[in-house]
């Protein structure tokens, strides 16, 4: 991954929401941020524009918002991981990686956000 092209996409969609008016809530924030990187006019990369946005919406989240990203791009990375290594035939135990209630209640649905904004019907 080109981390100056996410840094670009980081930096258009912390600059676009800061100008439209930051949302209240993180729900509204990452959004806001994918609904900007998203089909970004530099950067065509669908994954570069997500990471870009994610990382615009973790500078412009308070301290405990910015634990919520966290926690659900750890979540993300550890499934994305484990289904790589299933579709090469890595035997894979899906279950040791549910997350306790708590911390299940903190992760956000980001995969679910991302594939919304990209919904040219969707309104955010």
């Amino acid at each position: 991954m080109n981390t100056t092209l996410i840094a670009l996409v980081m930096t258009t969609a912390k600059s676009d929401v800061q100008n439209a008016g930051l949302p209240d809530d993180i729900e509204g924030i990452v959004k806001a941020c994918m609904k900007s990187a998203r089909d970004h006019f530099m950067v065509t990369d669908e994954q570069q524009q997500l990471v870009g946005a994610l990382e615009a919406a973790y500078a412009l989240a308070g301290d405990e918002d910015k634990e919520r990203i966290k926690t659900s791009t750890d979540a993300l990375a550890k499934m994305n991981a484990m289904l790589n290594a299933a579709q090469v035939g890595v035997a894979v135990d899906f279950e040791s990686v549910i997350p306790a209630k708590e911390t299940a209640a903190q992760i956000l649905p980001l995969m679910k956000w991302w594939h919304e904004t990209g919904d040219r019907g969707a309104q955010l």
